[in-house]
């Protein structure tokens, strides 16, 4: 995939260690003219070999960097409605579908795994694996585990003890603790033991459709609408940070390489990061901000599923990123940049100075009704006392305060 990531970083802007808002990314779009076969996006999994597996409302497609395949019944699978993507660890591809389970028998194709009990599969994390290479699937009739029948081979699902609920989505942690939504509350499975999570503990009633655990230990869980997190060490359930938007349909959680929790929302994908929250919609260059899942891959190119606009591709997010009129740029043309001691970013432009200061929101820009000689800042410089010099052609040259920001002009005389 990587000659195709290549060929999407031509175009962009890079401006190492800013961090700014309103920035317009570099996005690609995937939709039926590159092989998706529906717009509807309900899962997202990068396999061990780099390979992107697409979860639609209308077939399973795997994406090599160039090519789109679509599988289906055809393929073995027992409906193309599909819900959830997981690999086990030893590289067993799982798919949960509407109509049932589904693993990878061969390069093309799918094997069923028919149980009486299981009648529906809905969520986007309904799937967990286990160090002992146990399957867990989280279903309308409770929480499965999946385990290969030795003797006769394929694989037999049982169903262990807990409340006689719906299981919503399902966990288990490096250290084997099953943790899992069951009806309106939260159930950890911990060493045959079961323990429930409900009101007194934080949780209040709602269907937790995902539950994710981060390096530091803390465990989160989301539902269409609330985000609660349970500090390594904690007893209780808090929510960390305020309200987030609500999710179209389910919930969904994940966490990139670097430590950032993605968040998928009715208004866009929200990512946290060292507490700071971000939000990526429509105005950063989605197709639409009915975001439903989310996924950066090994090479770090952000993919955002939508529900109604398809896949997206963000290349380079937190490295490369793009600013233009529509985010405030007085213009397109850019000639020069430079940078001050605070970290301000200075650019001269075709329609003025323009300057953003480190984590602001808005350019401002200087022009010729501020004092420039001219509007075509072809030069900037930062002196040694903080002045910020603009150079124009037309125009000459001119002098900032850096204290004051008033405009001194300096011509022929």
């Amino acid at each position: 995939m990587a000659r195709a990531r290549i060929a999407l970083l031509l175009g962009l802007l890079c401006i190492p260690g800013a961090e700014v808002s309103g920035q317009r990314h570099s996005v690609r779009h995937f939709g039926p003219e590159q092989g998706l076969s529906n717009l509807a996006v309900q899962s997202l999994h990068q396999d061990r070999l780099g390979l992107l597996w697409i979860g639609t409302q209308n077939g399973l497609h795997r994406y090599d960097g160039a090519e789109m395949r679509r599988f289906g019944r055809q393929n073995g699978l027992p409906g193309e409605r599909i819900e959830s993507i997981y690999e086990m660890e030893d590289g067993t591809l799982w798919v949960a579908t509407r109509n049932g389970l589904a693993y990878r028998s061969s390069p093309e194709g799918f094997a069923a795994v028919a149980h009486g009990e299981i009648t529906e599969l809905s969520g986007p994390a309904v799937l967990a694996g286990d160090r002992d290479n146990r399957l867990w699937v989280a279903t309308p009739q409770g929480l499965f585990q999946g385990e290969r029948d030795q003797r006769k081979g394929g694989w037999v699902l049982r169903r262990p003890p807990q409340p006689n609920v719906p299981a919503t989505s399902v966990l288990v942690s490096a250290a084997g603790t099953v943790w899992f939504g069951c009806g309106v509350q939260l159930c950890r499975l911990e060493a045959g033991s079961l323990d429930v999570f409900g009101k007194t503990r934080g949780v209040p009633e709602d269907r937790w459709d995902a539950v994710l655990a981060d390096a530091e230990g803390t465990l989160w869980i989301r539902s269409s609408k609330r985000l609660l997190a349970l500090k390594r060490g904690a007893s209780q359930f808090f929510p960390l940070i305020g309200a987030i938007p609500d999710s179209p349909d389910f919930g969904f959680l994940a966490r990139d390489h670097d430590g950032n929790l993605l968040i998928p929302t009715g208004r866009g994908l929200q990512m946290l990061s060292h507490g700071m929250q971000t939000l990526i919609g429509e105005d950063a260059g989605l197709p639409s901000s009915s975001v439903s899942v989310a996924l950066r891959d090994m090479e770090g190119l952000l993919w955002i599923g939508t529900q109604g606009g398809g896949l997206s591709a963000i290349v380079g997010y937190g490295r490369w990123a793009a600013w233009t009129k529509s985010e405030g740029l007085s213009s397109n043309v850019i000639w020069q940049m430079a940078r001050d001691a605070s970290g301000a970013l200075w650019i001269g432009t075709d329609r003025g100075l323009n300057r953003m200061p480190v984590g602001g929101e808005r350019w401002r820009a200087w022009t010729v009704r501020d004092g420039l000689g001219g509007d075509r800042v072809r030069a900037v410089a930062i002196a040694p006392d903080g002045a910020v010099w603009a150079g124009s052609a037309p125009g000459g040259l001119a002098r900032l305060d850096p204290r004051t920001h008033q405009v001194q002009r300096f011509g022929a005389a």
